[in-house]
C-alpha cells in the first residue's frame, strides 16, 4: 500500500504535466517557427502610392466609358455593350489593385490599359473593321483625355509591379505630394472629359 501510494502521484501526475509542457513547447515552438517565416517573406503592399495613382487614372476612363456608352448603344449596340464592359472592367482593375495587389493583376491592369490604347489608335487611324461608319473616326476630347488616363494607368502600373515586393513602409509625408498631384489631374481631366461627353463631343 505504501509503494502504490508513493507511485501514484508519480505515474499519473507528472508524466501529465510533462506531457502538457512538451505540448505547450511545441505549440510556442511552432507559432515562433510562422511568424518568423511570415518575417522573413516580402511584403506584397509595396509601391502603394503608385497603384493608388494608377487606380485615380483608371476611373477617369471608366467614367467616361459609361458616359459615352448609352450614344454608342443607339448607334451600333455592339459598340455600346463594349463600353460598358470596359467600365466595369476598368473599375475591377483599380479596386483590384488596391485590395488584392499581385503581378498578375499589375500587369494585366497595364496591359488592359495598352490593348484600350491600341484600339483606339486602330480607330483613329484605318478605322475599325466592324461598326456603323468604315473609316477613321475623327479624335475627340473624351476619347483624347482617356487615352492620356490610361497611358498614365500603364506607366504606373509597371513602376508598380517592380516595386510590388519592397518591404517599404507608407509614409503619407512622402506620398501626399503624387497623390494630391494625380487626384488634382484625374479629376480635372475626368470632369474635362465628362463635359465634353455632355456636350456631344462623342468618344
Amino acid at each position: 500500500m505504501t509503494n502504490l501510494s508513493r507511485r501514484t502521484p508519480t505515474s499519473f501526475g507528472v508524466p501529465e504535466l510533462a506531457e502538457g509542457s512538451q505540448l505547450d513547447a511545441g505549440h510556442a515552438l511552432q507559432a515562433a517557427d510562422g511568424s518568423s517565416q511570415s518575417r522573413s517573406e516580402p511584403s506584397r503592399r509595396g509601391g502603394l502610392v503608385l497603384r493608388c495613382c494608377a487606380a485615380m487614372f483608371l476611373l477617369g476612363p471608366a467614367a467616361i466609358h459609361f458616359a459615352a456608352a448609352p450614344e454608342h448603344l443607339i448607334e451600333y449596340l455592339p459598340f455600346g455593350l463594349s463600353f460598358y464592359l470596359l467600365g466595369a472592367a476598368q473599375v475591377a482593375v483599380a479596386c483590384g489593385i488596391l485590395v488584392r495587389p499581385s503581378s498578375p493583376m499589375l500587369l494585366g491592369g497595364a496591359g488592359l490599359s495598352l490593348l484600350v490604347i491600341g484600339v483606339w489608335l486602330l480607330s483613329r487611324t484605318v478605322g475599325m473593321p466592324v461598326g456603323p461608319v468604315p473609316g477613321a473616326e475623327a479624335v475627340g476630347l473624351p476619347d483624347l483625355l482617356s487615352s492620356l488616363m490610361e497611358w498614365t494607368t500603364a506607366v504606373l502600373l509597371l513602376v508598380a509591379d517592380i516595386r510590388l515586393d519592397a518591404a517599404k513602409r507608407f509614409r503619407i509625408g512622402s506620398g501626399a505630394p503624387g497623390l494630391t498631384a494625380s487626384a488634382v489631374i484625374s479629376i480635372a481631366m475626368t470632369v474635362l472629359g465628362l463635359a465634353a461627353v455632355t456636350a456631344g463631343a462623342g468618344h
